[in-house]
């Protein structure tokens, strides 16, 4: 589903670099090519300032993707600390047995599945969100992008105190009328009816809608391919009942943060949408003292 990264080109300790094409990066200094490089600075969208000016749906999405990214990394990291740090503690035990004890990496690998799917339902959800309250900010910050209604009984229209919370609960029903279609449905709609693109090519949006039917099969499917999958999916190559194939599930989450943060300037030049005045909140990665 998700391409899967190449691992690093290690080179032996002091060996010399004579390729370009290779960098030296890393706090343990880590060999890697420059493509690597790349492709590790793409994933570190999560831990970079949150772009100001921004919506408020978009810092809260960013937000979110940032406890994701970094719950992933503790899963990643702690197995094999843990490792380390047994086998660092049975060197002092004169019957240590090195075999006679649990391999965390192991079982951490066996399972990464499920870790996959938790990134991609979670990472999904998050962006789904993030579109429903995009949506509701601008219907909210100009009434005149809701969807006209030709009969409101005035039954409805009394029930509300104030301008304001009647135009909030249209924007509510409408933003759930919405949230109910398809993604490539719901991207048609607003890009005819309010001229707002939601991804600027068809490979991104092919991408999304993948991401998203991923997340569905594993919430209402167990995972398995079905019908609906392969229809929405296009040219997908996952076989009706075989179990969804996940390769690196970061990618998902992290290509939709790319999406999140140019819709988001799109949007707020277009509707001249309010922005994000507060702080945001404190960060794993500045406590641990990344960048």
């Amino acid at each position: 589903m998700v391409p899967s990264s190449s691992d690093p080109d290690k080179e032996p300790a002091g060996a010399e670099i004579h390729s370009q094409r290779l960098v030296k990066a890393g706090p343990h200094g880590e060999v890697m090519t420059e493509e690597r490089h790349q492709y590790m600075h793409w994933l570190a969208i999560y831990c970079t300032p949150i772009p100001h000016p921004s919506t408020e749906p978009a810092v809260r999405f960013l937000e979110a993707g940032h406890d994701l990214m970094h719950f992933m990394g503790l899963n990643e990291m702690l197995p094999e600390r843990l490792d380390k740090t047994v086998q660092a503690l049975g060197q002092t035990m004169p019957d240590f047995k090195p075999d006679s004890v649990i391999n965390y990496t192991e079982v951490s690998l066996h399972y990464r599945p499920l870790i996959s799917e938790v990134l991609i339902t979670r990472g999904v959800d998050a962006f789904l969100t993030y579109v429903a309250r995009l949506m509701a900010l601008i219907f909210t910050s100009k009434p005149e992008t809701l969807r006209s209604r030709s009969q409101v009984e005035i039954d409805y229209i009394l029930s509300f105190e104030s301008r304001e919370e009647m135009v909030t609960a249209l924007a509510d029903d409408e933003v759930n009328r919405l949230a109910r279609q398809g993604m490539r449905e719901l991207a048609g709609n607003l890009q005819k009816r309010m001229g707002l693109v939601l991804f600027p090519d068809a490979a991104r949006l092919d991408y999304a809608v993948e991401l998203i039917e991923a997340r569905n099969l594993i919430v209402h499917n167990g995972g398995i391919i079905n019908r609906t999958y392969q229809r929405r999916v296009l040219n997908s190559k996952q076989r009706l009942g075989d179990k969804l194939h996940l390769f690196e599930a970061v990618d998902g989450p992290v290509s939709l943060a790319y999406a999140v943060i140019d819709i988001d300037e799109r949007a707020r030049a277009k509707f001249d949408l309010p922005v994000f005045e507060g702080t945001p909140s404190d960060r794993m990665c500045y406590r641990l003292g990344g960048v």
